[in-house]
């Protein structure tokens, strides 16, 4: 339910800052078609890297003048929205299995607890990510805070332990402030991101989804887990750069649970290397056109 109150807070946000997409601008509002490429590893998780490719859009919109992006910046209130919407679409299945050794003990709890932690699959998934930039109103609150970063990521995947398979799914969410390092007339080029380094403090959730979620399944859930819960929630402070299209990542998310869930709670590490390209399309709103 927290959750939900978030997501209906952020659309109503999103709501409001579209009403002002259309007026005019000395920039065009960029929308790129891209393919993206994502390696990720838990630092917890070995020697296993997760990979996956997809297909998606990314919007651009600064608010302010060519003037300004030179300058010292707009004085609105924001200054620069960014949003990548991709999506992964692959006719393979993806499944972890439960592994026993000899002796009967369960070895890879982990592979599970990260799954929840990053849900990243070579199934389907999608991946949103918004960054809202203020801008230079204020001196001390701009200074200290440069944003609002929103990330949603959500995967399905099938789970098996000795002769029971099930599906499940995974919703990842968080949403935060960051500082941005970078001056405006570098980080921007033609009103658009370029280079970023940022850093940043969350909160963040994760929640199990999906047939394995229901209470028939709760036994299942104890066995493969160690716990039946189905919802985490805590902090999570990030650190990360852009260059052009490569994006790099760090992740330090912390939940807190009754039972310990190896690859998911206590504080864990995360890094993620992303490449994304595609073909820019430019939508002019000046007034003259």
């Amino acid at each position: 339910m927290k959750t939900l109150y978030l997501l209906t807070a952020f659309l109503c946000c999103t709501y409001s800052i579209g009403q002002s997409l259309a007026a005019p601008t000395e920039y065009p509002v960029f929308v790129d078609v891209v393919g993206a490429g994502d390696l990720q590893q838990s630092v917890s998780s070995g020697s296993d890297t997760k990979a996956s490719t997809g297909a998606g859009i990314i919007f651009e919109r600064y608010f302010g003048t060519i003037d300004e992006a030179n300058g010292e910046g707009t004085k609105n209130f924001i200054q620069t929205l960014e949003v990548e919407l991709v999506i992964n679409i692959a006719s393979t299945s993806d499944s972890i299995i439960a592994q026993f050794n000899e002796a009967g003990k369960f070895t890879n709890r982990r592979d599970f607890g990260n799954f929840i932690l990053y849900p990243i699959g070579k199934k389907q998934s999608m991946y949103f990510n918004s960054n809202l930039y203020f801008g230079n109103y204020d001196d001390f609150f701009s200074k200290v805070i440069s944003g609002i970063n929103v990330r949603i990521l959500t995967s399905n995947n099938s789970w098996k332990y000795q002769e029971s398979i099930i599906d499940m799914g995974v919703l990842s969410f968080r949403a935060g402030i960051f500082h941005e390092f970078i001056p405006d007339n570098y980080r921007l080029h033609n009103g658009r991101a370029k280079y970023s380094i940022f850093l940043g403090a969350n909160y963040s959730y994760r929640g199990i989804i999906g047939d394995i979620s229901s209470d028939g399944n709760r036994e299942f859930r104890q066995n493969v887990l160690g716990s039946d819960e189905t919802n985490f929630s805590g902090l999570e402070f990030n650190l990360g750069f852009r260059l052009a299209n490569l994006r790099f990542e760090l992740q330090i998310p912390s939940f807190r649970n009754k039972n310990s869930i190896s690859g998911l709670t206590d504080t864990q590490f995360l890094y993620s290397v992303r490449f994304i390209g595609g073909f820019p399309l430019k939508i002019n709103l000046n007034e003259s056109n």
